[in-house]
């Protein structure tokens, strides 16, 4: 407790909030497709001062936590980049899956996991039908807003700045995969009502404990949702990476109509996927339920443009979040994209942060 606090003393001397107003405001410019004067780039770097807990530790002790959560805001407390410091529970991938009972373990010190049931085991899981949301992860997230709420109330300038925003949720099929396995993909062959009946119970899922997390803090402004450090289209930020590896034909049977149910039930939305999805990408851009899109390592710089120029901007849908490795910023099209796209970047310190973004700048 005594190393947050001396962490949240360190943000409250060190936050301007007119700064983070306008780096907001630039964003929701961006995502408007409005002028702006710079591109707005969320940079990335590790503070020595600041040691982060072990991912055990993270989840025994709700301070350390919180403490990890606020060393990830330290860019953008401590530079003039486009980011937002914001925090989450952060309990990785396996926070619905645990609702229903799955257990998720922490390997090798990197984010849990989940101990897939397999088919059996999800029958068991439907015969039960909608599990108690306080089950599992459930009431440790609530109880872990409830604490950052707490202490963020003796510290008026980090309780101004810092924003809460929803916990991983992952989006229904990714749910359903974490809870099956990998066996999943033959089983939509073998026995596709079995999956539609957990697909279903996934989602109504879904929407209940996504809509109990959300009266415990507000993650919402105008049409954004605060979310990784940027704002995004929608309410809320689903995720899609087990459905890269679906057709087209798969994609449109199994995983859009309960996207479209969750998004639907929250007014609309933004997706991540990690990869590329060239078979779908572009269809999938087109769902009006969709309002923006993540896309997570996307190594092939050239495609990525293709995406952002003849994908999303061509739907008048930004792209958020926007990963860019070192190597590509010298290629990269700042001048083109410098509106309807927000950036995510890694540097090395602080200094090497600043040059960094002095660099893009000059670019575009």
């Amino acid at each position: 407790m005594d190393s947050l606090k001396r962490l949240l003393e360190y943000c409250e001397n060190r936050i301007d909030t007119q700064s983070i107003t306008n780096k907001i405001e630039n964003q929701k410019r961006c995502l408007r497709f409005q002028e702006v004067s710079a591109p707005s780039v969320r940079v990335q770097y590790a503070n020595p001062e600041f040691k982060p807990y072990s991912m055990e530790e993270i989840h025994q002790d709700v301070a350390k936590m919180m403490y990890n959560e606020l060393v990830g805001c330290l860019p953008q407390i401590e530079t003039n980049d486009g980011g937002i410091p914001m925090i989450r529970a952060n309990y990785g991938v396996g926070i619905l899956p645990s609702v229903f009972g799955v257990h998720c373990h922490i390997f090798n010190g990197n984010m849990p996991w989940c101990d897939h049931v397999g088919k059996e085991g999800v029958k068991a899981i439907l015969s039960k039908g909608i599990p108690n949301m306080t089950s599992g992860f459930g009431q440790k997230v609530m109880d872990t807003y409830a604490f950052y709420t707490e202490m963020l109330s003796h510290y008026p300038k980090c309780k101004q700045a810092i924003q809460f925003y929803h916990p991983d949720y992952q989006g229904p099929f990714d749910v359903a995969h974490l809870l099956f396995g990998s066996d999943i993909y033959m089983e939509m062959y073998d026995d596709p009502d079995f999956i539609h009946e957990l697909m279903e119970l996934v989602c109504q899922t879904y929407i209940i404990s996504m809509r109990n997390i959300k009266q415990y803090f507000n993650d919402e402004t105008e049409e954004f949702v605060y979310h990784w450090h940027h704002l995004f289209p929608g309410k809320i930020v689903l995720r899609d990476d087990s459905a890269v590896n679906l057709s087209a034909p798969m994609y449109e049977e199994f995983v859009k109509p309960y996207n479209d149910k969750v998004l639907q039930a929250f007014g609309s939305g933004s997706m991540h996927f990690c990869g590329r999805a060239d078979h779908w990408v572009f269809d999938m851009l087109a769902d009006e339920n969709i309002k923006a899109y993540n896309v997570g390592y996307m190594s092939n710089l050239v495609f990525g443009q293709e995406y952002i120029h003849k994908g999303a901007f061509s739907q008048n849908k930004p792209v958020v979040a926007y990963m860019l490795a070192r190597p590509d910023l010298e290629n990269f099209d700042f001048k083109k994209y410098k509106t309807g796209i927000t950036y995510n970047v890694w540097s090395s310190s602080k200094r090497d942060a600043e040059d960094l973004l002095s660099f893009i700048h000059q670019k575009s």
